[in-house]
């Protein structure tokens, strides 16, 4: 039986690719070297044993004189320990804060003495 390229409203897809298929591995593999090999590894940062993805982040985001951090307030906690220890560079934090639906890791929020509770 072969796989049909039709989807169920008659609207054609593209055939599913076979993760073992050799020709394709081989194919991908001469265009990465007609490309030049692979990208350099610093711009996909992976969790490894010795380097993580926050470590990446961090670093580019404290090399930067005016970072931008995307974020929703689950991390406002993290936002803030970063502020606190970012260095000033003669610019300016950006930031842009919106919904996502993960609880914060801390349950109340205080400074200096003031409590802001949930």
């Amino acid at each position: 039986m072969t796989p049909s390229n039709e989807g169920s409203r008659g609207i054609e897809q593209s055939p599913q690719l076979d993760f073992f298929d050799q020709e394709m591995v081989q194919d991908i593999g001469r265009r990465l070297a007609a490309a030049g090999g692979w990208p350099d590894e610093s711009r996909f940062p992976v969790n490894l044993a010795d380097r993580t993805v926050k470590g990446r982040v961090l670093a580019d985001l404290e090399a930067s004189a005016n970072p931008l951090i995307v974020s929703g307030y689950a991390s406002l906690d993290r936002i803030i320990d970063f502020t606190a220890d970012l260095s000033p560079k003669g610019g300016r934090l950006r930031l842009l804060l919106g919904n996502e639906p993960f609880e914060s890791r801390k349950k109340s929020f205080a400074h200096g003495g003031i409590s802001f509770e949930k």
